[in-house]
């Protein structure tokens, strides 16, 4: 690319080929729409034959470089990574560099994937890795920490990566060793900070993203914290509130089941879309926003999800969090569109208001009538 002198770039494999009319329609494209970054489709021949994109979304095995033509701007070049996938990759960190909106999806087929080399049947078979990033508010008062803990362990072995887990402490707490002493596993790497209550997990949540930036398509991370803790302090004894801790275990418990049940699903799910988590709801809560923050169209309630490392840390909005206990669980939703995010598990959005006061009761039948998808 360095040595590319003409006014646009475009891409081509040794296994793929144009087709009659790719450059007439490549050339119309960047007329009609100049400076700007295109989108074509090509036909692809694995299996049964189809084209792709199936629909204007930028997700592994929905685009590859020889559909891509872009401005030959070296400031807004991307790079491509040293792993599979790394043509989507590239196509990202590129789009990154760019204004939201910049992409145009052109519907033209202007070349055919052909039966050799890494193709679709090789994306949907190929392995995802999983990191863990988890923060622990060990609050020395009740055991809800160590309730979450427990409840991670079960699920141990879903995690095949790197395993970062952040612990604040104050004088409520207990001290971090007695935290890292419960995980019981020397791989894991720690972040240990004095708790800053008007930043809550984002404190610990900002490094381990930090940590763990790579644009690897096939790599996801599971974020959550250890949820409950400060319910069982501020509000769990009053009567008004009976339902509120056994109403928020379930609610916890309903997040790890989804999200860690079934890493084969989870797989499917990352290679399509940038995230996925449980109780997707529409809105914001001005009172979380900032004056300089982006507005957010959609939320996981409960702050429980999965990201893929090369639609996140390829997005321009990647670790730039909302400076308040909130910065995470709103922090997708200014990312992704409703459309790119995925929902394990979704209710009616009328019931946000029940999670803390449903009696066991209502949580079952709430899980009952719930679906996969939003």
């Amino acid at each position: 690319m360095a040595e590319a002198r003409a006014d646009y770039l475009a891409f081509m494999d040794d296994d793929d080929v144009y087709r009659p009319g790719a450059f007439a329609a490549i050339r119309q494209a960047a007329v009609r729409h100049p400076g700007r970054p295109l989108m074509f489709r090509i036909c692809v021949q694995h299996g049964r034959r189809q084209s792709i994109w199936a629909d204007a979304t930028v997700r592994p095995s929905n685009v590859g470089t020889t559909m891509f033509v872009v401005p030959n701007d070296l400031d807004r070049l991307g790079r491509w990574g040293l792993h599979r996938g790394s043509d989507f990759a590239f196509i990202h960190s590129t789009l990154a560099r760019w204004p939201s909106g910049s992409l145009v999806w052109c519907p033209k087929t202007i070349a055919t994937y052909g039966e050799a080399g890494f193709g679709l049947a090789d994306i949907e078979a190929a392995s995802v890795r999983h990191n863990l990033l988890f923060h622990v508010y060990p609050v020395a008062a009740n055991d809800e920490w160590q309730i979450n803990v427990e409840r991670l362990l079960q699920s141990w072995n879903v995690f095949n990566g790197r395993k970062i887990v952040g612990i604040v402490e104050d004088p409520s707490t207990v001290p971090a060793r007695v935290v890292q002493e419960a995980f019981a596993d020397d791989s894991i790497e720690w972040i240990v900070q004095a708790n800053d209550p008007q930043l809550g997990e984002v404190l610990t949540a900002r490094e381990g993203l930090r940590r763990l930036r790579s644009l690897d398509a096939f790599e996801a991370t599971f974020y959550a914290h250890a949820k409950g803790v400060l319910n069982s302090c501020a509000r769990g004894c009053r009567e008004t509130n009976e339902n509120l801790i056994p109403s928020v275990r379930r609610w916890r418990d309903a997040m790890y089941d989804r999200c860690l049940g079934d890493p084969e699903q989870i797989d499917a799910v990352m290679k399509r879309h940038p995230c996925c988590g449980c109780f997707m709801f529409p809105g914001d809560n001005p009172r979380h926003r900032g004056p300089s923050d982006p507005p957010t169209d959609w939320f996981y309630a409960g702050t429980f999800f999965w990201i893929n490392h090369a639609h996140y840390f390829g997005h321009p909005l990647a670790m730039k969090l909302r400076q308040n206990r909130w910065g995470m669980e709103y922090h997708l939703g200014a990312m992704f569109s409703r459309r790119e995010a995925f929902s394990l598990l979704t209710v009616d959005p009328a019931t946000r208001g029940y999670f803390y006061t449903s009696s066991e009761v209502e949580w079952d039948q709430l899980l009952a009538t719930a679906s996969p998808r939003m």
